[in-house]
């Protein structure tokens, strides 16, 4: 294999690991359905206050879209988190939730 073939293949994948937190956060909850606006501000208040195994929970919600991007709404959004039975990232999404709303 040539080299910069290697080059090509590796450094998005060193690129994806340095992506912080919040900013896999706010990607996931893109892909689950909610819009620009709401999965920036959802990620900003949520990235700090949950723990690494809560992140990989609330990443399952994308797999299990069935509204196209930026058709979800927080009610709908905090119905699908309900259903993670994890009432941690539901008290945190939904305080999220409430802070977004009045800030839009």
């Amino acid at each position: 294999m040539k080299f910069p073939s290697l080059v090509l293949i590796v450094t998005p994948l060193l690129l994806a690991g340095c992506a912080s937190p919040r900013s896999r956060l706010e990607t996931g909850l893109r892909e689950a359905g909610l819009g620009k606006r709401s999965s920036a501000c959802m990620s900003r208040e949520m990235a700090e206050d949950l723990s690494l195994g809560e992140l990989i929970k609330l990443s399952k919600l994308g797999k299990f879209r069935q509204k196209s991007l930026g058709k979800m709404t927080l009610s709908e959004f905090l119905k699908a988190t309900r259903s993670l039975q994890d009432p941690n990232i539901l008290k945190i999404a939904t305080a999220a939730a409430v802070v977004c709303a009045v800030r839009t």
